[in-house]
């Protein structure tokens, strides 16, 4: 009686310390990625070009994925910390500034960052062009952040729907964005008189980042994009999500 009594101490105690000590998961399968990026490319029904390239790049790596949309300054705040395990999409350089961050290099998609504009005369020549402007960015988009950071003023929001607001509202002179992202919001809001502004300010490729725990990861889901590629899933995901804001 007393041995069965010993164990049973004895188990309730290491009981309690995994359960003190176990970090939370959610499923051995699943994995939680952010996306700090707005319709077109990711949406609450995870039907955007982001959400549905992300979904299927992971099945085939054998990984169900909870796709977490969230401020972009979040979503990288969250994925260094390891809260997350994975982000969508991000600048190649990025792991040079968050230590716990790695790049998956095969891109997903090219972003243009466009000037956005109410009744401005602007010709875009990079991002010594803006400095003369009052201008809006999304926060916690680093290229933005650093690249703009020597205008007479820069007004900070957290998606683009915000962004375009404040341009509506005459808060700023103009507005950087990512193309996609800038046409959706301005059809949904129904906003009239506004342009964008060619050529981009910046085009860039972004890619898939993870975590640093998942660093074994990063070859096969390299693998898994370039295939992708090459039979025709990311021209099916494209013509689905983007194919209708072309031009």
């Amino acid at each position: 009686m007393k041995a069965f009594k010993v164990r049973r101490i004895i188990s309730a105690a290491a009981l309690a310390f995994f359960s003190l000590n176990a970090s939370p998961v959610f499923s051995a399968d699943t994995l939680q990625v952010s996306s700090g990026i707005r319709e077109p490319l990711s949406n609450l029904q995870q039907t955007g070009f982001n959400d549905l390239v992300a979904k299927e790049v992971f099945r085939r790596a054998g990984y169900d994925i909870d796709i977490l949309r969230m401020p972009a300054a979040r979503a990288l705040h969250d994925l260094d910390n390891g809260i997350n395990d994975a982000d969508l999409v991000r600048i190649k350089k990025i792991d040079k500034i968050y230590s716990n961050i790695r790049i998956v290099p095969e891109k997903i998609i090219d972003f243009d960052f466009v000037a956005i504009s109410k009744n401005l005369e602007f010709k875009p020549d990079g991002w010594d062009s803006l400095k003369p402007y009052e201008v809006g960015i999304v926060s916690g988009w680093r290229i933005l952040e650093v690249n703009v950071k020597s205008n007479i003023s820069v007004t900070r929001v957290e998606d683009t729907r915000q962004l375009i607001k404040i341009l509506d509202n005459d808060r700023v002179d103009l507005v950087v964005s990512e193309r996609w992202q800038a046409r959706q919001a301005i059809k949904v809001l129904a906003v009239n008189l506004l342009t964008i502004h060619e050529p981009p300010i910046k085009s860039n490729e972004l890619f898939l980042v993870v975590h640093k725990r998942h660093e074994n990861l990063i070859p096969k889901l390299a693998s898994i994009i370039k295939s992708m590629k090459q039979d025709g899933s990311f021209e099916r995901i494209y013509k689905q999500t983007l194919g209708k804001f072309k031009g």
